[in-house]
């Protein structure tokens, strides 16, 4: 399934380092916006992750599922606009 991931972090240093766990594991669509295809455990397990860098009193921290069918009624303007990810295998 595919998952946004989306950050309002108030601290550099951990800004930095979601930013950079969310860039291993998926797309960036947005400065502060992911797009991560990801079975529902490793999505929950990458949101735990995060969970452990974030101060909640400051941070926050968005996942979102996003099912095919509602994919296809993502609409994107411009150099942020929406990717969609196609399905591929390596022979």
């Amino acid at each position: 399934m595919r998952y946004l991931y989306c950050y309002d972090i108030a601290n550099a240093k951990r800004l930095r380092a979601v930013c950079k766990l969310l860039e291993e594991k998926g797309i960036r669509i947005q400065r502060s916006f992911f797009i991560c295809d990801l079975e529902y455990n490793p999505a929950i397990a990458l949101l735990n992750e995060v969970k452990e860098i974030l101060s909640p009193r400051f941070d926050s921290v968005y996942m979102y599922g996003i099912c095919d069918s509602c994919q296809r009624k993502v609409h994107a303007i411009g150099a942020g606009a929406y990717h969609i990810l196609e399905d591929f295998k390596i022979l």
